[in-house]
């Protein structure tokens, strides 16, 4: 049969390069294949069902040896499993790896030590910053070099369907021994093939797919960690400041509350003040100080979260800009289909449909035309020069590619369901945090004007101590509430900061916007 086959590659190619690409051909070349094999070459089949024959009858006295000693060799099979329990192989193997991890382990310093060269320039102020950090960062830099990985092997699928080119060279010496004599040759032997892919029923195209895919998830994941990066870097800069402008708003408040609570003191003395005013003037320094003590912890988490994508401490930091405006937000918010998340799961879903086209090439054939050179080692010998198409297709294989085709169309649903809840999590984390920022976009206004009423009643009650027309229970808790009207503002302003940046590290604003 392979002399047969190789027959066939006489004929000249150029007949068939100009309907191999068509693959309704195809089916018709494989049944001239198979009639010029059983047709032309009888000797050839006649000895292939000999063989045949001779394969049953020592197949069928093989299986009844084993059926007949089936008992001993799950005896023998049993003992050898429980000696390898006993001796511990598999334990031992895990133990040398679990050692080899441990002294890995052992060799991480507690504390990285980070060089000058990689701290971050705050001059910049923060977006500056932000962006030089998200490009420093070591995730995101191997996120890079996995996405230049991906897009070479693009180039690696593609190659298929070029020309290929290949050879061999054997230097040494063929003995051949027989009954009169012995022959010894030495010499060169050396072979040149070239061949290219003519059809392969859309299997390399869509491997390239697949491949291009591939690289869209991981660019689309560079991004979406690229903004998440952003978005803990801007955050931990924008936490730091407001907490600090709070804390300095505690600390003159305490400070003024300090002052009148010492004066209530006095006067409790001498009787002239009730004493229930005074415990719960007291009551509400605490709650300050406690606030003061929280504020404190966050400062010090925001701190340590600084470090890490700056390198160094958070020193004389320039109030937060606005990288985008609520309005920009707003239509960020509104093209969501741009979010790289989004993207991750639709460009999964297109490596998956073309999976399935993979699965589906595998039940046609394949039509390869190629070009050879064989010089043999021994002087005298001809040179073989070959010249076809070869043409390959598999009959039968025990299910193997139905069970891929099977397999594929499962991921293929999976992907599918994967990009709707995708959108649904997305769209529906995006609307929460829109409506909390229009809320508070409606906010800010209300609280201003609850400053400027608090600031003037402080003014009036002030003034009317002077007169005796006030008292000093009343003045703190116009003083409290003038405290707890700033300390609301800033929080809700630095809460309107952190919903913003979200909506652009959801949608991808932050890296459009930083360009990475």
């Amino acid at each position: 049969m392979i002399y047969c086959v190789t027959s066939l590659s006489e004929y000249k190619f150029r007949k068939l390069n100009s309907t191999i690409y068509r693959p309704r051909l195809i089916s018709y070349i494989i049944f001239i294949i198979m009639g010029v094999l059983i047709a032309g070459c009888s000797e050839q089949v006649s000895e292939l069902k000999n063989i045949s024959k001779e394969f049953r009858t020592s197949l069928s006295s093989k299986a009844s040896s084993l059926v007949d000693n089936a008992s001993g060799y799950v005896q023998e099979a049993t003992d050898l499993t429980k000696k390898a329990i006993q001796n511990g192989n598999s334990q031992n193997d895990v133990s040398k790896v679990s050692s080899e991890v441990a002294s890995i382990l052992d060799e991480i310093p507690f504390e990285l030590n980070v060089s000058n060269n990689k701290s971050i320039n705050l001059e910049k102020g923060i977006w500056g910053s932000v962006s030089q950090a998200v490009r420093n960062n070591e995730g995101y830099q191997a996120a890079i070099l996995l996405e230049e990985e991906a897009m070479s092997m693009i180039g690696v699928a593609r190659s298929v369907k070029r020309i290929q080119y290949s050879g061999q060279s054997t230097i040494g010496g063929i003995f051949e021994s027989g009954s009169e004599s012995d022959t010894d040759t030495k010499g060169v032997a050396a072979n040149f093939n070239i061949s290219k892919l003519l059809y392969d029923g859309g299997q390399s195209r869509s491997l390239i797919n697949q491949a291009s895919a591939r690289a869209l998830i991981l660019q689309a994941e560079r991004r979406g960690l690229g903004n998440k990066i952003a978005f803990d870097a801007a955050s931990s800069w924008i936490e730091i400041c407001y907490i600090r402008e709070r804390l300095e708003l505690l600390s003159v408040g305490s400070d003024k509350l300090d002052s009148l609570i010492n004066k209530m003191d006095r006067m409790a003395v001498s009787g002239m003040i009730d004493l229930s005013i005074l415990d719960a003037s007291k009551s509400q320094l605490v709650d300050i100080s406690l606030q003061k003590k929280i504020l404190e912890a966050d400062l010090a988490a925001s701190e340590i979260r600084f470090k890490r994508y700056y390198k160094k401490e958070g020193i004389n930091l320039g109030k937060p800009s606005f990288l985008i405006s609520i309005e920009q937000a707003r239509k960020e918010a509104s093209e969501w289909k741009r979010a790289p998340s989004l993207e991750v799961s639709v460009a999964s879903f297109v490596v998956a449909r073309n999976e399935v086209s993979v699965a589906e090439a595998a039940f046609k054939p394949r039509a390869i035309a190629r070009a050879g050179v064989n010089s043999p080692m021994k002087n005298g010998n001809s040179t073989d020069k070959t010249l076809g198409v070869l043409v390959e297709y598999t009959f039968g294989d025990g299910g193997k590619r139905n069970s891929q085709l099977k397999a594929s169309h499962a991921k293929l649903d999976s992907a599918k369901a994967k990009v709707k809840d995708t959108q649904l999590m997305l769209q529906t984390e995006l609307n929460s945090t829109l409506a909390k920022l229009n809320a508070i976009d409606n906010s800010i206004p209300l609280l201003r004007n609850k400053i400027k009423l608090a600031e003037a009643n402080v003014k009036t009650l002030r003034s009317q101590l002077n007169t005796g027309q006030s008292s000093l229970g009343k003045l703190i808790s116009a003083e409290i509430k003038l405290f707890d009207s700033n300390n609301k503002y800033m929080s809700t302003e630095a809460e309107q900061h952190g919903l913003i940046l979200k909506i652009s590290s959801l949608t991808g604003a932050l890296g459009r916007n930083l360009n990475f």
